[in-house]
C-alpha cells in the first residue's frame, strides 16, 4: 500500500469511529425533547398552537438555508460545517431558555433550522466519503449509522427520566446539560478528517461552473423518478413526526401525566427507537421493497388509535396503556424511518452529487416538516389535543396511501428496472 494510501485508510478509520460518537450526541437533541413541551408551556407560558407553529418556521427556515448551506459546505468542507452546526444549535437552545414571546422562540428556531440544514449534508456526507467502494458500501453505511443512532436513543432514554427529574428540580437545568453537550459535539468534531475530492475542489474554483454543477445535480435529482418518490415521502413522513412530537406529550399532559412520568414514557420510547434503527437492515432484509409501506401505514395508523382511544369516555388505565402501545408502533417505525431513508437515497449515489442528494433531502424534509406542521397548528389552535389527533391520523392515513401507490413503479426495483437517468448522475448529464 502506498504512503498516501494508508494516510486516507487512517482518516477514513478515524472519521467512521468519530461519526458514531458524534452521531450519538447529536442525532437529535438529549435532555430537551422529553420536557420540551412541558418547558414552553409551564415554565414559559406558551400555548400548544404556538409551539407547532414555531415548528412551521422552523420547516420553513430549513428550506430557505438549504441552498445556502450546501454552497458553504462544499466551500469551507464538512468538519468546519460539523463545528458551526454544532454550536449554532447550542446557540438557538440558549434562544429558547431566554424566550419570552414567539418572535423570539421563531428567532430560536430558525438558528436551529441553520444548524439542522448544515449538519443533515455534512454529517452523512463525511460518513459516505469515508466508505471505500465496494459493492456493499450501502450495507456498511447503514450499518455505522444505524448503530449510531440506536446508541443515541439508548442515551436519550436514560436522559429522559433524568429530564423529568430534573425539571421537577428546575426547569432549567436540562435545557443547560443540552447545551453542554451539543459544546461537546462541537469539539469531538473538530477531531474529524477531512477528506476531499480532487474533481470537487478543482470545480470550487470557477464560480460558474460550481453553480452549474449545483443546478445540474438538483435537476438530476428532480427528474429521478426513484428520488422524487423518496423524497415525496420523507417530506410526509419527517412532517409528521415533527407534528406528533409536540401532539405526544401535550396529549400526555392532557391525560394527565406528571413530568417524571413523561420522562419514563418517552425513555421507554427511545430505547424502543434504539432496538429498532439498530435492527433495520433486518427489517430492511424480511420486507424489502414493502419497507417503506409498513413503516407509512403503521405510523398513521397509530395517531389515530392514539387519538379515537383518548377521546373514549373508558378507563385511564386502558387510556393510558393504549397510548404507550401505540407510541411504541411510531417509535418503531421512526427508528426504521431514519436509517433507511437515508440507506436509499444513498443508493446509486456517489461524492459527485452526494451532499447535493442530502441536501435536497434536507430542503425537502423542511417544506414537509413546514406545511404539514402549519396543518397541525390550525387544528390544535381549533380544538383539544384529543381531537387533533384523530383529523391529524385520518387525514395522513388516506395521503399516505395515495403516497404509497405512487411509489409502487418507481422505488424497491431492481437497478436494471430503472431507467438510467433515474440512477445515474453522468448518464443523465450526458443526456441534457
Amino acid at each position: 500500500m502506498e504512503p498516501e494510501d494508508k494516510v486516507l485508510a487512517k482518516k477514513r478509520k478515524i472519521n467512521m469511529e468519530l461519526y458514531s460518537m458524534h452521531r450519538m450526541l447529536t442525532f437529535d437533541l438529549l435532555f430537551y425533547y422529553a420536557i420540551k413541551f412541558l418547558f414552553l408551556t409551564q415554565v414559559k407560558g406558551f400555548e400548544t398552537g404556538d409551539i407547532v407553529i414555531a415548528s412551521a418556521f422552523w420547516g420553513l427556515f430549513k428550506v430557505l438555508f438549504q441552498l445556502p448551506v450546501t454552497a458553504i459546505i462544499d466551500k469551507i468542507g464538512n468538519k468546519k460545517s460539523l463545528i458551526i452546526a454544532d454550536l449554532v444549535q447550542a446557540f438557538s437552545v440558549i434562544l429558547v431558555m431566554f424566550s419570552t414571546s414567539l418572535p423570539i422562540l421563531i428567532l430560536a428556531n430558525l438558528f436551529g433550522a441553520m444548524s439542522h440544514a448544515m449538519k443533515e449534508v455534512a454529517e452523512p456526507a463525511i460518513l459516505n466519503v469515508s466508505i471505500p467502494e465496494s459493492t456493499d458500501r450501502s450495507q456498511i453505511y447503514s450499518k455505522i449509522d444505524g448503530k449510531a443512532v440506536s446508541k443515541y436513543y439508548y442515551i436519550s432514554a436514560i436522559s429522559a427520566i433524568l429530564s423529568g427529574i430534573l425539571f421537577d428540580v428546575n426547569g432549567y437545568i436540562p435545557m443547560i446539560i443540552c447545551v453542554i453537550i451539543l459544546i461537546i459535539s462541537a469539539i469531538i468534531a473538530n477531531k474529524f478528517k477531512e477528506i476531499k475530492i480532487e474533481e470537487q475542489v478543482q470545480s470550487k474554483k470557477i464560480y460558474k461552473i460550481y453553480f452549474r454543477d449545483l443546478r445540474l445535480a438538483f435537476s438530476f435529482i428532480f427528474n429521478s423518478r426513484r428520488l422524487k418518490a423518496l423524497m415525496l415521502y420523507s417530506g410526509i413522513m419527517y412532517g409528521m413526526i415533527m407534528v406528533m412530537a409536540t401532539y405526544e406529550m401535550g396529549l400526555l399532559d392532557e391525560v394527565g401525566i406528571s413530568a417524571s412520568e413523561t420522562g419514563i414514557i418517552y425513555a421507554i420510547m427511545q430505547l424502543v427507537a434504539g432496538i429498532s434503527s439498530k435492527r433495520s437492515e433486518k427489517f430492511h432484509q424480511r420486507y424489502r421493497n414493502k419497507s417503506l409501506t409498513v413503516i407509512g401505514i403503521s405510523y398513521t395508523l397509530a395517531c389515530l388509535i392514539v387519538g379515537l382511544i383518548s377521546a373514549t369516555p373508558i378507563y385511564h388505565f386502558i387510556i393510558v396503556s393504549t397510548i404507550i402501545i401505540a407510541y411504541i408502533i411510531r417509535y418503531v417505525d421512526t427508528g426504521h424511518y431514519y436509517v433507511l431513508t437515508k440507506k436509499y437515497i444513498t443508493n446509486f449515489s456517489n461524492e459527485e452529487v452526494a451532499n447535493k442528494v442530502y441536501s435536497a433531502y434536507g430542503l425537502v424534509t423542511g417544506l414537509g416538516n413546514c406545511l404539514i406542521c402549519a396543518f397541525g397548528a390550525m387544528i390544535v389552535s381549533n380544538t383539544s389535543i384529543k381531537n387533533s389527533m384523530i383529523i391529524f391520523g385520518i387525514s395522513f392515513f388516506v395521503i399516505m396511501i395515495l403516497i404509497l401507490q405512487y411509489m409502487q413503479t418507481r422505488v424497491g426495483l431492481a437497478p436494471n428496472d430503472y431507467r438510467k437517468k433515474d440512477i445515474n448522475y453522468r448518464e443523465y448529464i450526458g443526456l441534457k
